[in-house]
């Protein structure tokens, strides 16, 4: 009875997904720990303040927004704001994307590959000796188009136990930042 249970709770924690190019994979949740890391492993710039001195003389501080810039010295420090916040979301993206083909993404079949490295070593490139690079690469390089990322990403997120506000809130951050890669 109690194979029974696992296999059950097992088949709630993974789904399978085929590619726009007709690569079918498992696709599983997160280590939900694991997030979390990753987020505090990126260096996000601090926003840009002003001061303003109270009426009783005290010097009060807030945070810049695009509404606050009065000078040239403000809005050139809110453009580099933005600009590292953006190169900050990207590089989160970025991991959490190898992140969930590392952790959240296995191969079913393992047929096609031999297909792939074919190809792969005909237009002259590489094909990695470790197993973890090579299934990782196979795995990158079989991803048609926006639309798989997307939906892989939510995959395993939902898997993961993120809320589907969180998915969907999430969702235009991923797509800029994967825009800004691209």
């Amino acid at each position: 009875m109690k194979d029974y249970k696992k296999k059950a709770e097992k088949k709630s924690h993974e789904q399978e997904f085929t590619t726009a190019g007709g690569v079918t994979f498992m696709i599983y949740g997160l280590p939900p720990l694991l997030i979390p890391e990753l987020s505090g492993s990126i260096k996000y710039p601090v926003k840009p303040t002003y001061a303003v001195t109270t009426a009783s003389g005290d010097v009060e501080t807030y945070d810049h927004d695009e509404k606050s810039l009065s000078t040239d010295e403000d809005k050139a420090a809110w453009t580099k704001y933005k600009s590292e916040s953006a190169r900050a979301d990207a590089e989160l993206t970025q991991m959490i994307l190898r992140t969930v083909l590392i952790y959240g993404v296995e191969i079913i079949d393992r047929t096609p590959m031999i297909k792939w490295e074919n190809r792969y070593k005909l237009i002259g490139m590489p094909i990695p000796d470790n197993d973890e690079e090579r299934d990782f690469l196979y795995k990158e390089t079989c991803i048609s188009c926006q639309e798989d990322i997307e939906q892989i990403m939510s995959i395993a997120m939902e898997l993961t136990g993120v809320t589907a506000e969180a998915i969907e809130a999430s969702k235009s951050t991923f797509q800029g930042s994967m825009e800004s890669i691209a």
